[in-house]
């Protein structure tokens, strides 16, 4: 039978390893959201780059002198997301051909050409998924398989509707 103060030290000793180990993951946790609200602030930095350029663009046309239905037509243009796509890796590219070496300069860079790439991304497979379901809905497919597909495209649809408006809270929050 083991000795009352030999279980009060596993006892305590087990209980500082327990606390050693949640301080630990505390600090993990720490680090981890410290690099996380890095991350989260070169992306509305590069959100908030890609807004002012738009606008800063608009303005150069109309103080240029440009006719508003040329203005129009590329102000629709900047506000598709293969517009936005263009415009970011445009300006991803441009800050990366800087001479300037910085790493916050370069990371900027890099976030803005694969935030345009993403965004360019996701509009082709969207184009192509929409091909893809309005062939297999006309197809003479058992009716319950079409019923799935459906139920699957609006899964798609909200997912989208999600991911939208988690990037105009971004927005927003920028």
């Amino acid at each position: 039978m083991a000795h009352p103060l030999n279980s009060w030290v596993y006892e305590e000793l087990k209980k500082s390893v327990d606390n050693f180990n949640k301080m630990k993951e505390a600090e993990n946790m720490k680090e981890q959201t410290k690099a996380e609200l890095t991350d989260a602030g070169y992306r509305v930095a590069a959100n908030q780059s890609i807004k002012l350029t738009h606008g800063a663009i608009i303005s150069a046309l109309r103080a240029a002198g440009h006719d508003s239905e040329r203005i129009k037509s590329l102000t629709n243009l900047l506000n598709t997301e293969y517009g936005k796509s263009l415009l970011s890796l445009a300006i991803g590219m441009g800050i990366s051909q800087t001479a300037s070496e910085s790493p916050r300069t370069q990371r900027m860079g890099k976030e803005l050409r694969i935030g345009g790439m993403a965004s360019a991304g996701n509009e082709i497979v969207s184009s192509v998924m929409d091909a893809v379901w309005e062939t297999l809905t006309s197809s003479s497919i058992e009716e319950g398989v079409q019923e799935r597909i459906a139920e699957m495209k609006q899964d798609t649809l909200h997912f989208q509707e999600i991911n939208d408006e988690a990037n105009r809270l971004d927005s927003k929050t920028g």
